[in-house]
């Protein structure tokens, strides 16, 4: 390294000392801090696990939805579902909703299967000519 220069951070203060062992590996100074980071690592392992398993069982609940549009006349909203259908879109359904006082007809396609169903469809949708459809999830 000719003509480099690399500053060296002084950590003569370091709070977390560590020290290398007999292999070269790095090691904690001393066995409490070593206690800590293993108690520390099954408490992470402890909430990872549960956090997945919660996000697994809402995932499993939920019900996912391609959205292909929103109006606020029921006729445009039937003019679509029907469109979709005669596009082989299959699970085009109509349904009103309150947002903000005013009933919008949403027209979606599902509930899928999936995550993996959404995916796959929404090109379909898109050659239709529909657009982006937009996922909508369900709890």
């Amino acid at each position: 390294m000719t003509g480099t220069t690399v500053n060296i951070p002084d950590i003569s203060n370091n709070p977390f000392p560590v020290t290398t062992n007999p292999n070269g590996r790095f090691a904690a100074a001393d066995s409490k801090s070593v206690a800590q980071c293993t108690e520390d690592k099954a408490v992470l392992d402890a909430v990872n696990t549960n956090t997945a398993a919660t996000v697994t069982a809402e995932a499993a609940s939920a019900r996912i939805y391609l959205q292909l549009g929103a109006f606020g006349d029921r006729a445009n909203a039937d003019r679509v579902a029907s469109a979709a259908r005669k596009g082989g879109i299959d699970q085009v359904d109509v349904a009103a909703a309150d947002v903000n006082g005013r009933t919008v007809h949403r027209v979606r396609v599902g509930p899928l299967a999936d995550v993996a169903a959404a995916d796959a469809l929404s090109p379909r949708i898109e050659r239709l000519g529909f657009g982006v459809p937009r996922v909508a999830i369900e709890r």
